[in-house]
This record gives structure tokens, C-alpha cells and sequence, in this order.
């Protein structure tokens, strides 16, 4: 029985004579089931039930942050010690959770973040334990003391009415007199009786999916459905920059050659900044305008067809993970981050990129792929075609976002050392003439799309795309604006922003980081700090198994490889914080995805010597949070516009 079986419960569960390896091989899914029936116990005290939920009611004029921080004895208000939700006009009921308020001894309640007013109707904070503290009457306001920025507040019609003079009005709650309440740990005992039961349920019933990671595909049909549901339901440019991505597809709907840079008909591809997505070396924008021009019929709204393509690149994913049982442990990163999953739910270049990374590494890392069997195979009509499709896949390498050059380095790193260690020189040469013509037609496919640029706009292309840059970019954005008159997050060592001033005065680390685990919309969308600190230490825990068992079971290449990632992954991080120190502050976790591709090739490296059990129940583990993450925050919030 193989160890990928031993994740789910084995079916032979009486013990007897001979039958002792099963015995214990039951024994101990057994206990395997209790461990995941803590963790998620555990998950549940600490989410749910060791925090107090807020529920609040409250109008504003604008969209805008509603925030409470919090304070223990001798401690003062922190942005470590905060939570916030999105608020916007056409909605008024929101809620959250805070830290478990047994330690609190006091609140700040910022009602909003702009001049003007709000009108708080009622906010009610409940806990298992306590007594709920509510506020909704003149007697139970009055216990607001304003603090900044308040002009006045006042009672009217049972309704909070404040009038803010700046952008931070806020007040201060005491709690240091709680009311204690029945807990009710009856009531309690049969819910975690009843979730471990269904843990149990659950656990049994999908133990034929073990073999052979077949629940990855499983996973990517529930991804693929969400994904869907998102690119149908979601409103027109909910997303971030999606009106200069589709501006761009729609161009190639129908056209064939890229635009010359001074042609009218494609202002709206511009962005604030004046960089048109048309004038990258992308292949993206092409292939997505084809497959919208096929799919247009079927659908009213202009944007969905722009999206559709996204959301067919992961049903490709998933097909192949179907066929090929090989690829499933390569999928698995692609399992952890719901953000991952919201690339490919609208329309932009990220989702086709990192598609393009996980093909091209099945193809280097799999026994038995087409380019595996081009460089061992005999010279035929099939053996070409296969060298053509895989010269075509690895091609489009180079015509992807920039910031996958690390990925397409260490894809090579990888072909690299797997060159120097065949056996002979004959075998060497070989391996030397099949790549030299995978590498021609790659390179037939990236010259033709430079041959397309220069045949339109010429050598003058470079310095045309500059001057119309200055003339599309805003004020705010241009490059002739002065500093002071740019956006406040251009330029900002220049403006004498220190670095260390970037990583913990504008929490650099901490925005990418969550904004790589799920922020939606224009980073408007985000969960609780408490789940951020769940993925946070669950996703750390990932790492330090995947790379610890590489470092301690794998081979000499294995480490090799896992450091290499670990180098490439520093570096990535260092150019991405550089341009936000030096450039423009965007923090933002998907400019870090080709660390994903890299991990997709350490999976499939390492296949042999990692723990199915384990890397199953860690990546499981992070597929349910992210789940939560997508359902609860990107849907629910961007699709029926609340808030949970």
C-alpha cells in the first residue's frame, strides 16, 4: 500500500493473523483523522470563538474604511491592534471580528475616513462569555467620547449623526467594566462534537482519492467553478486595472498586427500612468482577443468574453491533471492562495503567465511529456509535431510579464543541470541538437512578434511609446509633473522615505503578503488579521516541510535546486520592493507568483522523496482557508456587494 494511501482511512479495518501491516496502517489513519479533527477544532476556538464579532450599522457618503482599534491596560492604540471593513454608500450592515475582549480595556472607533458625515444607527459586539455591548440609543451613545476630528455628534432620531473637519474622525469606548454571561458549554461540546464528526465523515469518504493526488483535480473543478462564478457575476472593472486589460484583448478581436503607438482607436487602452498594455511584448493580449472574438457570441456583457479566456486556461489545468497523475503534485501550489485562483476569474496577463509556467515546467519535469519524448524519441512527422508544440510553450517564456525572467532562469538552471548530467558525450549532443531547434522555434515565435512590432511602428517604436506616455498620463502620474505635485506614493526615496520607513512604517511586507493570500477588487476586499495570521504561520509550516524534506531526504541536485528557489525567490523580492521604494509603492503579492512556478518545478523534482500524507494535509489544509477566503470575502463582498 502506498503512503499516499495511508492519508485516508484503508477499508480492511479488522485485524488478523498475517494482516498485521493493515492493522496498524488502520491505527494509524485513525489517528491521522483525530490530528485533522484538532486542527480543526482548533481553527474554530480561535476564529470564532476566542474573538467577538462586530456587527455595526452605519451610512456614509463615500467609500470608506470603518475601523476599531483596541487597547489593553497601559497599552496605547496601534494599527497592529486593528481591524477594518470597507464601507460604501449603497450598503449599511457590515461585520468582523475583534480580538477576544476579556483582554481589552478599551476601544477607538473611527466611523470614517474623509470630511463630511456619518450616521452610525447601531454597533453591537457579542462574545461567547460576555454580555453583548450594544450601542443604539442617545443613553448607550453618550458612552462615545469623541477624540480627533469631530465637529460635533449628535442624536437624531436614535441615530448617531457625526460631522467630521478631518479625515480621521474617531471616539473612545471604555470596557473596563464586562458583564460576564452563560457560556454555554453544552451547547459547545455538541458543536465540536458534531464538526468532528463531520471531519470524520469527510475523511472516510474520500480515502479513494488519495491514490495518486487525485482530489488535486477535485480541488481545481471547485476552483474552477468559483473562478467562473466570479468572472460572470462580478461588475464591470471590480478588479484591479481590468479596463486597460480589456481595452487591450478588444483591440486584437480584430487585428492581426499591433497598433501603430499614435493610433486613436485605442485611448481607452491607457492607463492613468499613459502605458498602454498593447505596446508590452506580451503574447497574452493576442491570444485572449482571438478567444473573446469565439466566445463573444455567447455572451451580452463585453467584459465576460475578455474574461472567459482565464477562466478556460484553468479548465485546461484541470483536464490535464485528470490525464497525466504525474502533474497532480505539481498542481498542489496552485491549491494554497485564493488569490491565485482570482487571476483567473478576470481579465489580465497574470493567470495566463503563470498557466504558461506550469505547463513548461510539467513539460521539463515529467517522465513521459512531449519534450521528454522529443529529445528520446526517433525522428518522425509525430516526433516534429511534438517538438513544434513544446518550441511553441516554451517560447511564449519570453513573451510573458516581466517578472517571470526568474522562473524561465531557474527553468533553464534546471535543464541545465539535468544536461550535465547525462552519461555520455553522444547523449550530451543529442540533448544539444533537439534543444537548438525547440529553441529555434521559440525563437521564430518571439522574433515574429518583434518583426510585427518593427513592421508597424519602426525603429522610432521605443521612443514613440515614451512620448506618448507623456501625453496620457495624468497630471498625478506624468513624468514632467513636479514631485510635489505626483502621487504620493511615486517616487518616495526621493521624497526622503527611508527603506526601513518602507518595510515598517507602510508595512511593505505585510500588504504584499496579504495581498498574495487574498484582497479583492481594488484592494478594497481583504479578511480579518486573525485569518491573515492562520495562512501566515499555516503557509510557513508548507515551506518549512516541503524545503526541509528536500534538504534532508532529497538528493544533490534537490538542494541544489531548493536553494537556488530560496535565492531567486530573495532576489524577486528585493526588485519588487526596490520598485516600490524607488518607483512606485504597489506592494502587491501577484507580482511574486513566479515564485509559484518555481515551487511547481521543486514538486515535481522532489515528487519521490516528499510525504504524500503531509504535503496533503498541509495543502488541503491551505486549500480550505483559501476557500473560506473566496467564498466569504471575494464573493460574497464583490458579487452581492456585503460584507461578513
Amino acid at each position: 500500500m502506498g503512503e499516499c494511501e495511508h492519508l485516508f482511512l484503508n477499508q480492511n479495518n479488522v485485524p488478523g493473523k498475517g494482516n498485521m501491516r493493515n492493522w496498524i496502517d488502520d491505527n494509524l489513519s485513525w489517528k491521522f483523522a483525530l490530528l485533522l479533527c484538532v486542527a480543526v477544532w482548533i481553527m474554530y476556538y480561535f476564529m470564532f470563538l476566542g474573538r467577538a464579532r462586530v456587527d455595526v450599522v452605519v451610512e456614509v457618503e463615500q467609500a470608506t474604511w470603518f475601523k476599531i482599534y483596541w487597547a489593553g491596560e497601559s497599552e496605547e492604540f496601534s494599527e497592529k491592534r486593528m481591524e477594518q471593513v470597507r464601507v460604501s454608500p449603497e450598503h449599511d450592515s457590515y461585520a468582523f471580528y475583534i480580538k477576544n475582549i476579556g483582554d481589552i480595556e478599551k476601544l477607538r472607533v473611527d466611523t470614517q475616513e474623509y470630511t463630511g458625515t456619518a450616521v452610525l444607527t447601531s454597533l453591537r459586539i457579542h462574545q461567547k462569555g460576555y454580555r453583548d455591548i450594544i450601542l443604539d440609543s442617545p443613553e448607550s451613545f453618550s458612552k462615545l467620547v469623541p477624540l480627533f476630528d469631530i465637529v460635533d455628534s449628535n442624536v437624531v432620531d436614535g441615530k448617531l449623526v457625526v460631522h467630521s473637519k478631518g479625515n480621521d474622525p474617531n471616539f473612545e469606548l471604555q470596557l473596563k467594566e464586562k458583564e460576564k454571561a452563560d457560556y454555554g458549554l453544552l451547547e459547545e461540546f455538541l458543536r465540536f462534537v458534531a464538526l468532528g464528526c463531520i471531519v470524520f465523515i469527510i475523511y472516510r469518504a474520500a480515502h479513494n482519492l488519495a491514490k495518486d493526488y487525485s482530489y488535486v483535480p477535485v480541488c481545481l473543478v471547485v476552483v474552477l467553478a468559483l473562478a467562473a462564478t466570479m468572472a460572470v457575476t462580478s461588475k464591470n472593472n471590480g478588479h484591479p486595472d481590468e479596463f486597460v486589460h480589456v481595452a487591450a484583448v478588444e483591440y486584437y478581436k480584430n487585428n492581426w498586427l499591433p497598433p501603430a503607438v499614435d493610433d486613436e482607436s485605442i485611448q481607452d487602452s491607457y492607463s492613468p500612468y499613459g502605458v498602454s498594455r498593447l505596446h508590452t511584448n506580451e503574447i497574452y493580449y493576442f491570444v485572449a482577443g482571438k478567444f473573446a472574438k469565439f466566445t463573444e457570441p455567447f455572451f451580452i456583457n463585453d467584459y465576460i468574453p475578455c474574461r472567459m479566456f482565464n477562466v478556460f486556461l484553468l479548465l485546461i489545468i484541470v483536464l490535464y491533471t485528470t490525464q497525466v497523475a504525474e502533474a497532480r503534485i505539481m498542481a498542489l501550489p496552485l491549491l494554497i492562495s485564493p488569490q491565485i485562483w482570482y487571476l483567473y476569474s478576470y481579465c489580465n496577463s497574470d493567470g495566463f503567465s503563470l498557466t504558461v509556467a506550469f505547463f513548461a515546467a510539467c513539460q521539463l519535469m515529467l517522465t513521459n511529456s512531449m519534450f521528454n519524448r522529443f529529445l528520446a524519441g526517433h525522428v518522425s512527422f509525430s516526433w516534429l509535431l511534438r517538438g513544434c508544440v513544446v518550441g511553441l510553450v516554451l517560447g511564449q517564456l519570453f513573451l510573458l510579464k516581466n517578472n517571470y525572467l526568474p522562473f524561465t532562469a531557474f527553468l533553464l538552471f534546471v535543464a541545465g543541470l539535468a544536461f550535465l548530467r547525462l552519461s555520455d558525450w553522444e547523449a550530451k549532443l543529442s540533448f544539444l541538437r533537439r534543444a537548438a531547434i525547440l529553441f529555434a522555434i521559440g525563437l521564430a515565435l518571439f522574433g515574429g512578434k518583434k518583426i510585427a512590432d518593427y513592421s508597424v511602428n519602426g525603429s522610432s517604436r521605443q521612443a514613440l511609446i515614451s512620448e506618448s506616455r507623456a501625453a496620457h498620463a495624468t497630471p498625478m502620474y506624468s513624468h514632467d509633473s513636479k514631485l510635489d505635485e505626483m502621487h504620493g506614493g511615486l517616487y518616495m526615496k526621493e521624497r526622503g522615505v527611508t527603506l526601513p520607513e518602507i518595510i515598517f512604517q507602510h508595512r511593505w511586507f505585510e500588504k504584499t503578503f496579504r495581498s498574495a493570500f487574498g484582497v479583492y477588487g481594488y484592494f478594497q476586499y481583504s479578511a480579518t488579521k486573525a485569518f491573515y495570521n492562520l495562512v501566515r504561520w499555516s503557509g510557513v509550516l508548507l515551506a518549512l516541510y516541503l524545503f526541509g524534506t528536500i534538504m534532508i531526504r532529497g538528493d544533490a541536485v534537490g538542494r541544489i535546486c531548493a536553494l537556488t528557489v530560496l535565492g531567486l525567490s530573495a532576489a524577486l523580492i528585493a526588485v519588487s520592493l526596490g520598485h516600490s521604494w524607488m518607483s512606485d509603492f504597489q506592494p502587491q503579492g501577484r507580482y511574486l507568483f513566479p515564485i509559484v512556478g518555481m515551487l511547481i518545478i521543486l514538486c515535481g523534482q522532489n515528487r519521490n522523496v516528499i510525504s504524500c500524507r503531509w504535503v496533503s494535509l498541509l495543502s488541503v489544509w491551505m486549500f480550505f482557508l483559501s476557500l473560506y477566503s473566496y467564498i466569504s470575502v471575494a464573493l460574497f463582498q464583490m458579487v452581492r456587494g456585503t460584507v461578513i
